[in-house]
């Protein structure tokens, strides 16, 4: 679920995410500042996500022959497989 929130100690609308009742850190998206409620200015977010959809390979990551190696080796903020 998404929340976007409107506070008087913050310029700008700020969006977070959550996930199982948990914020989740918003870091790893370009832009998004380190915080410790989990909240990134939503016009950072959307252009950040703008950005993602247009590097996406969709044919690639939807129907590539890909896998996720086992333990730390990949991490993703974005959702995208492996290369």
């Amino acid at each position: 679920m998404h929340v976007v929130l409107e506070c008087t100690s913050v310029p700008d609308p700020q969006i977070r995410i959550i996930i199982n009742d948990g914020v989740a850190p918003l870091t790893g998206i370009k832009g998004c500042p380190k915080q410790k409620d989990g909240m990134c200015p939503l016009s950072r977010f959307i252009g950040a996500q703008k950005e993602i959809i247009k590097e996406t390979d969709w044919n690639y990551d939807c129907y590539g022959d890909w896998e996720v190696p086992a333990g730390p080796e990949w991490e993703t903020m974005t959702g995208s497989p492996p290369k």
